[in-house]
């Protein structure tokens, strides 16, 4: 008999099981919690998905949905197959690698109500890392979990190596700039947290403290989930930490390890391909140089969202690792419920590069980003609380925490 080892509290910050960190997995099944969930059987719901997926694929990552007809589509991590039934539509063949079991009955009975059941090939209740096969696919697709593995490395190469010659792979990862909002609000979050003494960050009183502080800003958002998925996946999620940020620059040197080559990107930040003439064909180290200078270009655009507005201000390595240093700051104490005083996060590097920036809606954001550094060394609950909702510029951005990769492996 196979017992597993019961999961020490996931709702606690660094939660085990077994004596290591719970999985995604294993913290969505303890809370009975689908991260996801998009009621696409509303006809005004199913219609807005498939124009956002459409847009996703053709536009941002490349991939025309009609040249999917009856090309073979491997997903890891389906869920409940929102996403997957707009790839149906458009007459993909589809296997599904699911460990989170809790699913499946949803996604078997959405593809009958919508006519697709023929399109699902084979569903497998595994992971990536245990999946075996000898086929290739035309895509590979891994939204939504890729970088929260700690093997994740070894599992993008086991991605590459499923796409068959020609063929796409899809990711989406969590960005390691793009995340510092996220975790300034875990942050402020925790904060209050611990200076009320709440415990049991799952609770009701733990969500309407959220609600007091983030509900209105998220509502202005053009989001496909409620601001409690959002906060119960993101803001208390003991799995979203430092630790689950990925970057551009890591990933690459995966890809070309593997072979693989950037096709696009959503955001798409890059104009490195702008004004040329497709005769002038580059090779792959030089378009894959010119996308790591393009990502230090687009800094400001990671942190907050906001179009720069000049691509020549280039930020120093120094300026980088200071921006990537805050992050972890904010995520130790994004995980942190002790009511003492934290140690002082230095950024001055970062907001006087920011400070400096043309746009003033960029130097109001470095000045409430410094302000709200400060509250959060210093200030009790009140105080802090209104440091923040005082923050308006900051308050209206939200970074670019989510991204996704589109790759491809070259004809043989």
């Amino acid at each position: 008999m196979n017992v597993q080892p019961p999961i020490d509290d996931p709702s606690r910050p660094g939660a085990t099981q077994a004596g290591r960190p719970i999985s995604m997995v294993e913290y969505y099944e303890a809370q009975d919690f689908n991260p996801v969930l998009i009621r696409v059987e509303d006809p005004g719901v199913w219609r807005d998905h498939q124009a956002k997926r459409r847009n996703l694929y053709e536009r941002h990552l490349g991939i025309p949905l009609p040249l999917l007809r009856d090309r073979r589509v491997l997903e890891f991590g389906c869920n409940s197959g929102e996403n997957a039934l707009v790839l149906a539509g458009h007459g993909a063949r589809l296997t599904f690698v699911e460990p989170h079991a809790q699913v499946a009955p949803r996604l078997q009975q959405l593809f009958r109500a919508f006519g697709q059941g023929a399109a699902i090939q084979a569903f497998h209740h595994a992971d990536l890392g245990s999946f075996q096969t000898a086929e290739r696919f035309d895509l590979v697709i891994a939204e939504g979990f890729l970088s929260t593995l700690p093997d994740r490395n070894a599992m993008l190469g086991k991605l590459i190596s499923l796409v068959q010659p020609g063929g796409f792979g899809v990711i989406s990862y969590n960005d390691r700039l793009g995340g510092l909002l996220e975790m300034l609000k875990r942050a402020v979050l925790f904060r209050a947290y611990a200076l009320e003494g709440i415990a049991d960050i799952q609770s009701g009183r733990a969500l309407d403290i959220a609600r007091d502080c983030f509900e209105a800003d998220f509502l202005e958002l053009k989001a496909s989930r409620s601001f409690e998925a959002w906060w119960r996946d993101t803001m208390v999620a003991p799995v979203y930490t430092e630790a689950e940020l990925w970057s551009l620059p890591e990933i690459l040197t995966l890809l070309e390890a593997g072979g693989a080559e950037v096709q696009g990107t959503s955001p798409a930040w890059s104009d490195w391909e702008h004004y040329r003439w497709y005769k002038d064909v580059p090779d792959p180290q030089s378009a894959s140089m010119r996308l790591r200078e393009d990502w230090q270009r687009n800094l400001v655009y990671f942190l907050t969202g906001l179009r720069p507005a000049t691509l020549e201000r280039i930020p120093s390595q120094a300026v980088l690792e200071e921006a990537a240093g805050l992050v972890g700051a904010l995520s130790r104490l994004g995980t942190s419920l002790s009511p003492a005083a934290p140690p002082p996060v230095q950024a001055e590097g970062l907001l006087a590069h920011l400070a400096s920036d043309p746009s003033r809606a960029v130097q109001e954001f470095a000045a409430e980003l410094g302000s709200l550094l400060e509250a959060l060394g210093s200030a009790g609950t009140p105080a802090l609380l209104a440091r923040y909702r005082d923050s308006h510029r900051l308050r209206a951005l939200w970074g670019t925490a989510y991204h996704y990769l589109c790759f491809r492996v070259p004809p043989a």
